[in-house]
C-alpha cells in the first residue's frame, strides 16, 4: 500500500524539503502552496495524511483543516506553524500539531504514528 501526503504550504522551501524527504522513504507527496486548491484535490483524490501549514494567503491552515475535515471526516491532518497556534489546530479537527522549525525525524515520527493509528487501506476514498 502506498501512503499518500498532501503537502500545503505557501514557502516553496518547506514544501521541496518534505517532498524530497518523504520520497525518499517511498511514500506519494504532492505539494501545493494553495489551501483552496489542496481543498479542490481532497475532494477529487485520496490522501492519507495531509500536513498544513498555519500561514497562507488565501486562508489560514486553521480554516482549511476546519473546512478538509469537513470534506473528509477521517482525513489524518498535521497542523505546522511557527507561532503558537496549536489549540486552534486541534481545535479544528488536526491530528496533530508540530512547531517550526522543526526536526525531519521529529515529523517522519509523527506521520508514521498516525499512520499506524489511523490508516487503512482507502480509508479516505470514495
Amino acid at each position: 500500500m502506498v501512503v499518500r501526503i498532501l503537502v500545503v504550504d505557501d514557502d516553496h522551501v518547506i514544501r521541496r524539503l518534505l517532498k524530497d524527504f518523504f520520497e525518499f522513504f517511498e511514500y506519494e507527496v504532492l505539494c501545493l502552496e494553495s489551501a483552496r486548491d489542496a481543498l479542490s484535490k481532497i475532494e477529487a483524490e485520496c490522501f492519507d495524511i495531509v500536513i498544513t501549514d498555519y500561514s497562507m494567503p488565501d486562508m489560514n491552515g486553521i480554516e482549511f483543516t476546519r473546512m478538509a475535515r469537513q470534506i473528509k471526516p477521517s482525513l489524518t491532518i498535521i497542523g505546522i506553524s511557527a507561532t503558537s497556534n496549536a489549540r486552534g489546530f486541534m481545535d479544528a479537527g488536526a491530528n496533530h500539531f508540530i512547531t517550526k522549525p522543526f526536526e525531519l525525524r521529529q515529523m517522519k515520527e509523527v506521520v508514521e504514528k498516525q499512520i499506524k493509528a489511523n490508516l487503512s487501506p482507502a480509508k479516505n476514498c470514495p
